[in-house]
C-alpha cells in the first residue's frame, strides 16, 4: 500500500505540472490547444537528445528540454493561433488547428528518432530513495519537487504580482481588460510561453523516468487536460483536481488492472462536464 500511494503521488505531481501548464493556455483564450500534449513528447525527446547524444548533465537536458519547448510554444501562438484569434476564429476553429500542429509535431518526432521506444542511460537518476515506506527514484523526487515549486510560484505570482493580476484580468475578459490598459496579447504569450516551458520541464523529467515514445505526450497530457478543466482559475482547485484524478486513477488500476488508468480521467471529466450541466439546468429551471 506504501508504494501504491508513493506511485500516486508521483501521478499527482505530473498531472499537476501538465494542468498547470494547460490552463495557463486555456484560461485566457478558451481554447483546447492540443498541440501542448506534443510538447510534452518534444521536451522528452529534446531531454533525449540533449543527454544521449550532446552528453549534456541530466539537469542541463531538462533545462534545455524547458526552453525549446517554451520557445515552440510561443512561436505556435504568434505564427498560428494568435492570427485566428484576429480573425474572429471561433475556439472550435482553434482546436482543429491545434489538433492539426499536434499531428505534424508527433509525426516529425517519428521521423527524427523513429517510433519505437528509447530509453536515457539515467545513471544517478534511477537509485532509489525510501521514503515513508514508499521508493522513489531520484527522477520521481525531481518530478515531485518541480510540482511543489510549480504550485507555489504559480499561487505567489498570481495573488501578489502586477502581471498576475493581468492575467487573471485577461482570463476574466480579454476586451474588458484591454480597454483598462492591460495588453491582452502580450498576456496570454506569456502565459503560452510559461505554460509551454511547464510541458517541457515534465517531458523533460519523465524521459528520465520512463522510455519515451512519439505518442507519450497524449497519455500524460489527458490527466492535466482533466484537472485545468475541473479547477476553473485557483491554484488550490487545481491541486485538489490533481490528488482527485491521482487516486482515481491508482483505484481503478489497483481494482480492474492497468489498462484502466488512464481511462479513470476521462470518466472523471465526463462526470464532471455532466454534473456541471445539470447544475445550469437547474439555475435556469428557478
Amino acid at each position: 500500500m506504501s508504494q501504491v500511494l508513493a506511485n500516486a503521488l508521483i501521478t499527482f505531481s505530473r498531472i499537476l505540472i501538465v494542468g498547470a501548464g494547460f490552463a495557463l493556455l486555456f484560461r485566457p483564450t478558451r481554447a483546447f490547444i492540443f498541440s501542448h500534449a506534443a510538447l510534452l513528447a518534444v521536451g522528452a525527446y529534446t531531454a533525449y537528445g540533449f543527454r544521449e547524444v550532446l552528453g549534456f548533465p541530466p539537469l542541463l537536458a531538462v533545462l534545455s528540454a524547458l526552453l525549446a519547448c517554451c520557445a515552440l510554444g510561443a512561436f505556435l501562438e504568434v505564427a498560428c493561433y494568435r492570427p485566428l484569434r484576429k480573425r474572429g476564429s471561433s475556439p472550435e476553429i482553434t482546436l482543429l488547428a491545434s489538433l492539426g500542429v499536434y499531428i505534424i509535431l508527433q509525426n516529425a518526432i517519428s521521423l527524427m528518432f523513429g517510433d519505437a521506444s528509447r530509453g536515457i542511460s539515467r545513471g544517478a537518476v534511477v537509485r532509489v530513495v525510501t521514503l515513508a515506506g514508499g521508493r522513489f527514484t531520484h527522477a520521481q523526487l525531481w518530478i515531485l519537487a518541480a510540482a511543489l515549486g510549480t504550485a507555489l510560484a504559480l499561487h505567489v505570482i498570481a495573488q501578489r504580482t502586477q502581471a498576475g493580476r493581468a492575467f487573471r484580468a485577461v482570463c476574466a475578459d480579454a476586451e474588458l481588460a484591454s480597454v483598462s490598459g492591460v495588453r491582452s496579447e502580450r498576456v496570454i504569450l506569456s502565459g503560452v510561453a510559461v505554460g509551454s516551458a511547464l510541458a517541457g520541464l515534465v517531458g523533460g523529467l519523465v524521459a528520465f523516468d520512463t522510455n519515451v515514445t512519439p505518442t507519450m505526450g497524449m497519455q500524460i497530457w489527458t490527466g492535466g487536460l482533466v484537472a485545468a478543466v475541473m479547477a476553473r482559475a485557483s491554484v488550490g482547485q487545481l491541486v485538489l483536481a490533481a490528488a482527485f484524478l491521482s487516486v482515481a486513477e491508482h483505484a481503478g488500476t489497483w481494482m480492474l488492472g492497468a489498462q484502466w488508468g488512464d481511462v479513470a480521467s476521462l470518466v472523471v471529466l465526463i462526470a464532471f462536464l455532466m454534473f456541471r450541466l445539470a447544475g445550469r439546468d437547474a439555475r435556469a429551471s428557478l
